[in-house]
């Protein structure tokens, strides 16, 4: 009995070095893997921040969406340091509002780093961009 368990320990062993084996790129300079999503990526600080907001303002987006305005934070990997804070609104929205959206914003992006103990490296820059209709909102047919 003590035998047949030991082999099967054994098998069982090998069989998960096998999938690992298996799983591994082989070479991983290559980007054979990269269209079919198998390639490993691990996102960079500002990637999970932007994330991260983004949650955060979907939660308040119908109530500030109501009022005209919104708020999406982006990532360049040109700029990895960087989060871009984009303010959008229509024309009902004057600039002080704009002003105090794009400074909770900026606020709140270093708020949250701050949390995740990433403060101190983080840059914002601000933008703001005129709407007729909310992101993702198709308008209605008449």
């Amino acid at each position: 009995m003590k035998n047949r368990s030991a082999w099967a320990a054994a098998a069982f062993v090998a069989a998960v070095l096998g999938s690992i084996a298996l799983a591994a790129d082989p070479d991983p300079n290559s980007d054979a893997d990269s269209d079919s999503g198998g390639a490993l990526y691990t996102p960079t600080r500002a990637e999970w921040l932007c994330v991260l907001l983004n949650m955060d303002e979907a939660v308040s987006a119908e109530m500030q969406w109501a009022m005209g305005a919104g708020v999406r934070f982006r990532y360049d990997h040109t700029r990895p340091d960087t989060v871009e804070i984009e303010v959008l609104y229509n024309a009902n929205v004057g600039a002080n509002e704009r002003r105090n959206r794009a400074e909770h914003a900026e606020r709140q992006a270093h708020e949250m780093a701050k949390i995740k103990g990433w403060d101190g490296w983080l840059k914002t820059k601000l933008t703001e961009t005129k709407i007729t209709r909310r992101p993702g909102v198709k308008p209605l047919e008449e």
